[in-house]
């Protein structure tokens, strides 16, 4: 009883390790967000409106808030709503693996991997709607994120929204 419990142990440490590192990928973006951030702050930081802000004596301050937030929210706001694509993506993974939410819990890729596997030959409706959910949710949050973005872009905010 306790060699098979040992053989048991010993075969999860793998699994655990790939969902481990699997889990820690998924948390590094935070470094791509400062990333992100930081080099859109400098190229925003050598605009001629900046330089043209301190000349005529604004506070640092409203520099900050006034020009240089507005201009940097755009790109976030992407790379967030990309990032909920992606989550979607590593929770249908994760739950096709078997490493999901537990049963009770809906999940589109449990009806993927569960009976929508199985009577794919019989049914082949119950495997394609929930990856067709799937899909059209990260779809969505990827669009909902350009959306947003030519929406509070200043640079857009002119003459060149409606072109293309």
């Amino acid at each position: 009883m306790l060699r098979y419990g040992l053989k048991r142990g010993l075969l999860l440490i793998p699994t655990l390790l790939l969902v481990l590192g699997s889990i820690w990928f998924k948390w590094t973006p935070p470094l791509e967000y400062i990333s992100l951030s930081r080099s859109a702050v400098l190229q925003v930081k050598e605009n001629e409106y900046i330089m043209a802000a301190k000349a005529i004596g604004c506070r640092d301050f409203f520099i900050i808030f006034r020009h240089i937030l507005p201009n940097v929210t755009a790109p976030i706001i992407v790379m967030a709503t990309m990032g909920l694509g992606n989550a979607i993506l590593a929770e249908s993974a994760l739950s096709f693996l078997g490493f999901g939410v537990p049963p009770p819990a809906p999940s589109w890729e449990r009806m993927l991997s569960g009976d929508g596997l199985v009577y794919m030959l019989q049914a082949p409706w119950l495997a394609v709607f929930p990856g067709l959910a799937i899909s059209l949710a990260v779809f969505g949050f990827n669009m909902l994120g350009d959306a947003l973005r030519d929406l509070l872009d200043p640079k857009l905010a002119g003459g060149a929204r409606g072109t293309t």
